[in-house]
């Protein structure tokens, strides 16, 4: 029946999940300047690490840009 077969969702632990997203600036800081000497920035990360394409960048872009 479709009782068995649904997932049951747990309440989200707001708490716990601040402490998982939470990065410290030095950390966020740290792997840019990483990015950047090894790659040259973060578009030669994405294309080179991430294999993204133009297309890809497009998509990004309408997503998350205004």
């Amino acid at each position: 029946d479709k009782a068995s077969n649904s997932k049951v969702q747990k309440p989200i632990n707001r708490k716990a999940l601040a402490i998982i997203l939470k990065v410290k600036p030095s950390y966020l800081q740290a792997a840019i300047d990483t990015i950047d000497k090894q790659f040259g920035g973060i578009d030669n990360y994405l294309r080179r690490q991430m294999a993204l394409t133009d297309n890809d960048f497009a998509i990004l872009k309408r997503h998350y840009l205004y």
